[in-house]
């Protein structure tokens, strides 16, 4: 069975599309992306897919699965990966804590005509820049059959001027050149950005070579870039810039 699971018109997304693989004689999939094993539906059955720099090998947010017991009897569930970087938590739909799993398998049990929700996440602590493919399943705990979902883990090397310290210098007084964030993270001290959803950040050094107005801008078709100017030596003390 072929699914789209991974965008392969994201910039990021250069191989096939992985493949979502269901034992049909047992399990059920659905128009709108559910799997049912038995009275246990599986929704959404999406891929994961994420990115995280060396220096920040965690990842913040995850891919969310609901679990819903559809019967009469409550089922026991697992959640599990051979690949060492995938690991899961859980979240009841009426709480909003998060018990995380320190090993890449999370058991546990859905009432009747009750729901659960999963996610997934990556940790690829220690691991080298690159691509990584892999699948995790999710099934009732007394069933043979399974639900097995493709999960990528791409993992970046952070840009030569990541940190403040090794902020690039910029030479010409006007002109364009090109940013580049992938793997870019934030280091202690730095301020924050003015949008609070900004992720990591690239440093650029520039002298003026005169008294004046100076205007920079950044563009970028597929992502919202914010632009901080400050004076200072010190990126934990830095002065801003109206």
């Amino acid at each position: 069975l072929e699914s789209t699971g991974l965008n392969i018109a994201h910039p990021r997304s250069g191989l096939q599309a992985p493949r979502i693989r269901v034992d049909l004689a047992h399990a059920e999939l659905s128009s709108y992306g559910t799997g049912r094993v038995g009275t246990l539906e599986i929704t959404p059955l999406q891929a994961f897919d994420s990115l995280v720099s060396t220096r920040d090998p965690v990842t913040t947010f995850g891919t969310a699965h609901t679990l819903r017991n559809t019967g009469s009897t409550p089922i026991g569930w697992s959640a599990r990966s051979d690949a060492p970087w995938i690991r899961f938590a859980e979240q009841s739909i009426s709480n909003t804590e998060i018990t995380e799993s320190t090993v890449p398998v999370l058991n546990g049990t859905v009432q009747p005509g009750e729901s659960q929700r999963i996610f997934v996440f990556a940790n690829g602590t220690g691991m080298a820049p690159g691509s990584y493919q892999s699948h995790y399943e999710i099934a009732p705990q007394a069933a043979n059959s399974r639900v097995l979902i493709a999960a990528r883990l791409s993992i970046a090397a952070p840009p030569s001027n990541d940190n403040f310290a090794d902020a690039s210098q910029l030479a010409s007084v006007m002109g364009e050149f090109p940013v580049n964030t992938l793997g870019a993270t934030r280091e202690n001290g730095e301020p924050q950005f003015s949008e609070p959803e900004a992720g990591g950040s690239v440093w650029y050094r520039w002298t003026a070579p005169f008294s004046g107005q100076m205007a920079f801008s950044a563009a970028s078709p597929t992502m919202s870039l914010v632009i901080s100017v400050y004076t200072g030596d010190n990126v934990a003390s830095l002065t801003p810039v109206d």
